[in-house]
């Protein structure tokens, strides 16, 4: 038996059961409004050129947990102070036009959101936006499907409407949390790969009692080769993992990182023939 496994966006879609939406789905959907609600609309190919920025710019809003109210009222006020000199008739006309799009942004973006509801659709951000907002959604997942708590691993850059759903998990003591860190990253303001995690650590310092101190603990041997071709590097490769007799068991304890994945392939070619199985993450 196998507990399920999902990535942290597809877990929500599953619990909110809506379907991830293609970008075309979602730019055809915007559309539509947009040509119901603005006045002298951009035709389509026209409208492709810069709505899939103003989509993606709805799925921050939405991981953000921004007051979408105040921004596009904000949004809209400093456009007319932009256009606040404006004197030819030409130019007032398209500051017009211009301006009254800024103030549609409210509606479109309510509208938008309520067909992909209708459709059963959803993107990155609004299926996070949609349980931060509604945590009963979660609650009621979890009961019908019998889950008693989630475990989160390897957390580092949580959006805002992340958070909030965790800090629901955590106070309903539904879920818990395995970090990927060190104690020398932790507490070394100057390591940015731990940034986030010192933030989570202020947060939620229940969550912080183990910290591990593998970094500086464990002995290392580091050694360093100049190579000057991917396929040298490649063959190279196979010969120090046949030198080190690796067997079935300790190289379950053995990871190579490329830094380039066009390595993949000869790479592959170049393992020794009694390495036989291995594991490839993209």
């Amino acid at each position: 038996w196998l507990p399920k496994f999902y990535s942290i966006e597809d877990f929500f879609f599953k619990i909110i059961n809506y379907n991830k939406a293609h970008k075309l789905d979602l730019f055809f959907t915007f559309y539509k409004l947009y040509a119901k609600h603005v006045k002298n609309p951009q035709t389509i190919d026209q409208c492709y050129k810069w709505a899939p920025i103003l989509l993606e710019d709805f799925n921050e809003i939405d991981k953000s947990h921004v007051d979408y109210v105040k921004l596009f009222n904000y949004l809209s006020d400093i456009k007319r102070l932009d256009s606040w000199d404006l004197e030819l008739p030409v130019q007032k006309e398209f500051a017009n036009n211009y301006l009254g799009f800024f103030e549609k942004l409210k509606v479109l973006y309510e509208e938008f959101i309520k067909e992909l509801e209708n459709n059963s659709i959803a993107y990155s951000g609004f299926s996070q936006r949609k349980l931060a907002d509604n945590p009963i959604i979660l609650k009621k997942w979890l009961d019908k499907e019998g889950i008693k708590k989630v475990i989160f691993i390897g957390l580092d850059a949580l959006t805002r409407s992340q958070e909030i759903i965790i800090d629901f998990l955590l106070k309903n003591k539904a879920c818990e949390i395995y970090w990927d860190f060190d104690k020398y990253f932790l507490e070394d303001d100057n390591q940015e790969s731990a940034k986030f995690l010192r933030k989570y650590q202020y947060k939620w310092p229940a969550l912080f009692k183990n910290i591990p101190t593998d970094f500086l603990s464990i002995s290392k041997q580091i050694d360093i080769y100049g190579l000057s071709k991917n396929i040298s590097q490649s063959k190279f490769l196979g010969n120090i993992l046949l030198n080190k007799k690796y067997n079935h068991k300790n190289i379950k304890r053995t990871a190579i990182i490329l830094s380039d994945e066009s390595l993949l392939s000869p790479v592959l070619e170049s393992l020794p023939p009694n390495i036989d199985s291995i594991n490839v993450t993209m």
